[in-house]
């Protein structure tokens, strides 16, 4: 047998808990508490390993969560404030041909407005991109754990959470992202006590855990 991870496994199984819990009812403490907690499972079992990248790629994916989110509320801000400026703007009731020289449409060919929604479709698709990279990094750290565990339902969450980021342009990225997260946690709580000593080892548990074909 390899090291001891029932820590690790601990920490795993209450992160990813706390993760879903944060999806289904919006919570920032228990989302940043899930997501440290699964950092710290990671970087337990992935640490002396040959997959110890793995961790550093966790800090990394956080990271650009962290950024993706921001640049995603910039481009919701400018949209809605592009939206008001718009249905507000002077004139918005004036019919007739005259309207267009008393009241500049400021969102038409040159206007200001258009500048502004340009600007926010910029940073939709910058976000949606930033998104993209991060469900890789997390689908290869995942992939990485389950080859080290053994315990094949880290590959399957690890798609699944991938697809959900791949998706996640319409609603039901959202639900995708929320079934693997459901099956990360089923696969943390399906971590053995000790690592596998060796890659034959590692294959017996993932057969086992696979179950007959």
């Amino acid at each position: 047998m390899g090291k001891s991870i029932s820590k690790a496994r601990t920490l795993g199984e209450i992160g990813s808990i706390l993760y879903v819990i944060s999806l289904v009812i919006p919570n920032a403490i228990l989302l940043i508490g899930g997501v440290v907690l699964l950092l710290l499972s990671v970087l337990d079992i992935v640490r002396d390993t040959e997959y110890k990248g793995s961790g550093n790629s966790f800090i990394i994916a956080m990271i650009l969560d962290i950024v993706w989110l921001y640049v995603a509320a910039f481009a919701v801000a400018l949209t809605l404030g592009a939206y008001k400026a718009y249905v507000e703007r002077p004139g918005a009731d004036c019919m007739g041909p005259m309207c267009d020289r008393l009241f500049p449409n400021p969102f038409g060919p040159g206007g200001a407005g258009r500048t502004v929604v340009m600007a926010a479709l910029g940073a939709a698709i910058i976000a949606y991109v930033i998104n993209i990279i991060t469900g890789i990094l997390y689908r290869n750290i995942y992939k990485n754990v389950g080859k080290i565990t053994g315990v094949s339902y880290f590959e399957r969450s690890a798609n699944w959470i991938f697809w959900g980021r791949i998706l996640s342009i319409v609603l039901v990225g959202l639900v995708v992202d929320l079934v693997g997260r459901v099956m990360l946690a089923i696969s943390f709580f399906h971590l053995p006590d000790f690592l596998p000593s060796n890659e034959e080892e590692a294959q017996s548990i993932q057969e086992k855990d696979s179950g007959p074909e």
